[in-house]
Order: C-alpha cells, then structure tokens, then sequence
C-alpha cells in the first residue's frame, strides 16, 4: 500500500507540470473567493482545502451538497470567484449544473482529475491531471492530497505577510479560547 502512495505521489511529476501549478498558484491568489467542490470522499478533502484556505486568510467555502440542497450551493457563486473542482470517474448531475451556472456567472475553474480530462477540458481554464491509486476495490486520495498541501504551500509562499498574519490571528483566537498562549513557528524563529 504504501507503493502505491509512493507512485502516486511521483506521478504528479510527470502529470503537472511547474506552468500548471504556477497557473494554479496565480488562480487562486487571484480570486475574490475560493470555492471548492467535491462528492462523496472527495467533500472530505475539500472542507480541508476550504479550512487550510480559510486559515491562510483567503475567502473559501465547501460546496458538497448533493441533490436538491446542491442549488443552494450554486446561489453561492458570483463572478471572480474561482471554483476548484475535485472530480473523478463520472461526471454526476451536480456536476453538470455547476459547470453551467460558473460559465454563466463569469467565474475561473481548476479541475483536479484522473479520468475526465479530456471530457471537461473546453468547460474549464485549468485541468491539473491527478491520477488515484488503486489498491483492490479502493482507489486512494494520495495524489490529491499531496497537491493540495503543495498548493498550500504555494500560495502561502506567494503571500507570506497576509499568511502569517492571518495564522498569528488564528492563534490569538485559539488562546482566548483555551487561555493558554500558542506559538506560530516562522521561518526566523519569533
């Protein structure tokens, strides 16, 4: 098992290329908000993208929804919003409908996927290739995960004043609500 994180891990070398990540780093530094969809377990990756974000002072919200509820998740788009999209395998109704309702409103998309690239390409402006891992009847999240936290670190590098501010203030909120101090490591060591 742990092969094949390891191989999953080493194929987002060959399958995003340092343009494609930049682009993607410049996205969602860029975007007024973050929104970030994703079904079944891919909505539990996409809160932690949307929590992570949401932390390093970005505007971000999950949309996860499925069903009717899913339209309530559509209202939230608006223009210079930039929709991250975590899709795998088929593209499901709720998918569909969000692709429409962000052409129609003007907002940027990155697609992370293994298998519907080629499908969605014309319907986004960034498709990062994201291959799973198979193991039996699973397929693992390893790869996803592990771009994730690189564009985390990424846009985090791209702004390092708001990032840090926005951590050293997540602290100061944290110990109000436990009374104790908590420290944030930087690179310099305060």
């Amino acid at each position: 098992m742990l092969d094949t994180h390891l191989q999953s891990l080493e194929s987002l070398r060959q399958t995003v290329s340092p343009q494609q990540f930049e682009t993607a780093i410049k996205h969602i530094v860029a975007a007024r908000r973050v929104l970030v969809f994703g079904l079944g377990p891919s909505s539990a990756i996409a809160t932690y993208f949307v929590v992570q974000l949401s932390r390093f002072g970005i505007e971000a919200t999950a949309l996860t929804n499925t069903g009717l509820l899913f339209a309530d998740d559509l209202q939230k788009l608006r223009r210079n919003d930039l929709v991250v999209i975590l899709a795998y395998g088929k593209v499901y109704p709720e998918l569909g409908a969000l692709l429409d309702e962000k052409n129609e409103r003007g907002a940027k998309s990155i697609l992370l996927t293994d298998t519907l690239a080629t499908k969605l390409r014309p319907q986004v402006d960034l498709v990062l290739q994201v291959p799973r891992g198979h193991a039996d009847m699973l397929s693992t999240h390893t790869a996803t995960l592990g771009l994730i936290e690189a564009l985390l670190v990424g846009v985090a590098a791209r702004r390092p004043g708001e990032t840090v501010a926005s951590l050293e203030k997540l602290n100061e909120m944290r110990r109000k609500l436990t009374g104790k101090t908590m420290k944030l490591p930087t690179k310099d060591g305060r």
